[in-house]
């Protein structure tokens, strides 16, 4: 819970924004999610477990982890609201961090872009996802392919898959006490804003603020070195496997940053649009044979994405990022320490009335913050592509 509460472990030297920790039962999963639900202490933070390996994943989103697939979602969803289909029948949605489960219970994740069906007629018939999109933001490659492909594994209709993936040039860590950034914002009386932060970016060269690293005082608080998109579309009936180059499936790569070069994620990506198109069609005549789906199965689906526009909002999204990064780091340091959330209860008899925050507990402190020992049951997902 400290990593919920603080977004590191006190004893690592880097800030991770994705951790893995290990036996964790079904019930303390539940009890997790009861108390990030109904307490303020706890970071937004997306969760994936895996019941029968006992496996908790925890991502912890930044700025620059949630704008592409939010600038894909704003293109996304007008083009599937536009398609020719019975609005009395179904339901399509195209959601940010909708929870999705396997049928038998033992995986539960939260995808950061998905498009689903939901029936509206009387015949019941549970949703079907028919794409996910995951953005990962430096985290290893063996973990994030694992964590993708047991999205699909639970729902074998998804006929298109994107991932990209954000890199940094090296890992974020805070800065360390007595170093220039310590010294320079130990005197200052309040954190700086997101304007004065950006006033005092370090620039190198003319296109640093453009491609290099945010800089500020001496220390890099975020440098995206790469953004890759992979992109597959399933291509008759055998479900997406994305650890192979199978026959069954159409796989695009392109690049996003520091480079444009998007045709072929263009070209699949359009390919998907018509296969999300065709699974509408199936979908509706399960629930009604009867259905007109004529108008809907001759629809085109244009694709025309702005790219450009999306790279310019990765770079805002870094300095958005570099900024909070700072902003943890400065309040964390320079501030007072309230209660912890490891006085929380975590027990199987959970109580809300436990997490209430008491103002006669709160510390005031100009110096960093001791950090309580600690015993935790984890290890740090950390990698290079």
């Amino acid at each position: 819970m400290q990593y919920l509460a603080q977004g590191k472990d006190e004893r690592e030297e880097t800030d991770m924004m994705m951790k893995i920790f290990d036996q964790v039962s079904l019930r303390e999963y539940q009890a997790i999610t009861q108390i990030m639900e109904s307490n303020a202490l706890v970071k937004k933070a997306r969760l994936t477990h895996i019941v029968f390996e006992g496996i908790l994943i925890v991502e912890l989103p930044r700025s620059v982890h949630e704008v592409p697939l939010s600038e894909l979602r704003g293109a996304l969803a007008p083009l599937i609201d536009q398609m020719h289909y019975d609005n009395a029948l179904i339901h399509p949605l195209v959601e940010m961090n909708l929870s999705l489960k396997s049928s038998s219970g033992d995986f539960s994740a939260t995808p950061d872009l998905s498009i689903h069906l939901a029936c509206l007629s009387g015949r019941w018939l549970k949703p079907e996802f028919l794409c996910i999109g995951e953005c990962a933001f430096s985290q290893d490659k063996e973990t994030l392919l694992k964590k993708l492909q047991l999205k699909i594994d639970a729902h074998s209709e998804i006929v298109m898959v994107v991932m990209i993936i954000l890199m940094e040039t090296s890992p974020y860590h805070s800065p360390k006490e007595d170093s220039t950034a310590w010294h320079t914002f130990c005197r200052h009386s309040k954190c700086c804003s997101f304007k004065e932060f950006l006033d005092m970016i370090e620039i190198t060269d003319k296109d640093s603020k453009w491609l290099g690293p945010v800089t500020v005082a001496d220390h890099t608080w975020c440098h995206v070195s790469n953004v890759d998109y992979h992109v597959w579309v399933k291509d008759g009936e055998e479900r997406i496997n994305i650890s192979t180059q199978s026959s069954g499936m159409v796989v695009a790569y392109g690049m996003l940053f520091p480079n444009i070069y998007m045709d072929m994620v263009d070209i699949v990506i359009h390919q998907g649009l018509l296969k999300i198109r065709d699974g509408m069609v199936q979908f509706s005549k399960r629930l009604d044979p009867e259905a007109d789906t004529s108008l809907l199965s001759a629809t085109d689906i244009p694709w025309d994405f702005n790219w450009s526009r999306c790279q310019v909002r990765i770079v805002n999204a870094a300095e958005c990022t570099a900024h909070k990064q700072f902003e943890d780091w400065y309040l964390g340091c320079f501030r007072g320490t309230k209660r912890s959330i490891e006085d929380v209860d975590t027990s199987g008899d959970y109580d809300s009335t436990t997490t209430s925050q008491s103002s006669d507990s709160s510390q005031t402190s100009l110096s960093p913050k001791t950090p309580p020992l600690t015993r935790t049951r984890s290890r740090v997902a950390q990698g290079s592509w």
